[in-house]
């Protein structure tokens, strides 16, 4: 006896497609263990499917306006990255004082960008 297929849900489509907007095509076949045939798939049902192309849209404004709750973490967790490697690194080590004068660079215009965004304090 065969087993029957599995067929996802309006949502997890949804979700899936709008990741795929936001995050590309590959990280999110990735992250939910798809192929891109796949994907391909649940874009082409978007013009025929009212119901999918709405949730579509609302996961990706979702999407969109959740980001910014992510930031405060994620640079608390680059700076103490950038904090230990500083440490870690030889201060006679050329490459290692370049790449963490760079780092720090990036870490300031994200911050003043996000701060002109008006996403942190």
């Amino acid at each position: 006896m065969r087993r029957p297929k599995y067929r996802p849900d309006l949502d997890l489509k949804a979700e899936i497609l709008a990741e795929s907007i936001l995050l590309g095509d590959d990280n999110t076949c990735q992250r939910y263990k798809i192929s891109t045939r796949t994907l391909y798939r649940y874009r082409a049902e978007l013009p025929k499917n009212v119901f999918l192309a709405q949730k579509v849209s609302e996961k990706k404004a979702a999407l969109e306006r959740d980001w910014a709750a992510n930031i405060p973490a994620a640079a608390r967790a680059a700076i103490e990255f950038l904090a230990q490697a500083a440490r870690l690194a030889s201060p006679h080590d050329t490459a290692a004082i370049h790449a963490v004068a760079g780092a720090l660079k990036i870490q300031a215009e994200t911050q003043a960008t996000l701060r002109g965004l008006d996403v942190i304090p």
